[in-house]
């Protein structure tokens, strides 16, 4: 082996050891990469085949980082602003193809109402967050520019801060893992059950950092919203138990 060689070898093994490493230098400056156009279609492609989700429209113009928009029936687009991105730390091809699994999952979980926590949106992006740490390990993508770019994530109406984030992906990765080393066949119900337990474990912190958000918040806070059983989709499972019930009782 040359010294060129080893040198190369070297470089491609300490890249190895830092993959999931989630500090401010691997983020921002360490193996980046670009993404062509046809790269793009083809993560999107794999993101949708992942969720069994039809393939949505996909724009580079965007005036947050990126945000998914369901339009009628199961139809969405989704936008996302690359130079923010690469700036935030989404700078190489796993990175994007986790923000990508969090946009799509937003459609995939778009008519579910948890009912967990007191902002449904915090607990949307925290099972996004979830689901991306689920496909990271099945499909071992490195992870430490996604893990670095929802830490940095400030409280919000729309999202809750990345102290909460980041230990929702884990949370994904190690469910996987429990049930790949356990052997078990991988259900999507008992993957979204860890989903709720982990949410369980961690109300009390969450709803905290809410209600600190909401006491410092200059903006109005709309009150949560009533809806009835019936308004709910179909798909809802709290509708689906009470109009079983209801059903039964017949």
């Amino acid at each position: 082996m040359t010294q060129q060689e080893l040198y190369a070898h070297m470089a491609e093994w300490r890249k190895f050891l830092r993959r999931h490493e989630d500090n401010v230098f691997n983020g921002l400056f360490f193996d980046k990469e670009d993404i062509t156009p046809e790269e793009v279609d083809k993560f999107v492609h794999d993101t949708a085949m992942f969720f069994d989700m039809p393939l949505p429209q996909v724009y580079d113009t965007c005036d947050t980082l990126a945000k998914e928009i369901s339009r009628s029936g199961s139809d969405y687009d989704i936008f996302y602003n690359e130079k923010l991105l690469r700036d935030a730390g989404i700078n190489n091809k796993d990175a994007f193809k986790l923000m990508l699994t969090h946009e799509v999952c937003h459609h995939t979980f778009r008519n579910v109402i948890f009912g967990l926590l007191n902002n449904e949106h915090w607990t949307k992006e925290l099972v996004c967050d979830y689901m991306a740490g689920v496909r990271s390990l099945m499909d071992g993508f490195t992870t430490g520019k996604y893990k670095y770019t929802i830490s940095t994530t400030k409280s919000s109406m729309s999202h809750p801060p990345g102290w909460c984030r980041k230990p929702a992906f884990l949370q994904g990765r190690q469910t996987i893992e429990s049930f790949l080393g356990n052997g078990e066949n991988l259900r999507i119900r008992d993957v979204i059950d860890d989903f709720k337990d982990f949410i369980i474990r961690n109300k009390e912190v969450i709803e905290n950092e809410w209600n600190r958000y909401v006491e410092h918040c200059n903006d109005p806070i709309p009150a949560p919203k009533q809806t009835r059983i019936e308004d709910l989709p179909d798909t809802n499972l709290i509708k689906q138990y009470v109009l079983y019930g209801k059903t039964g009782l017949q």
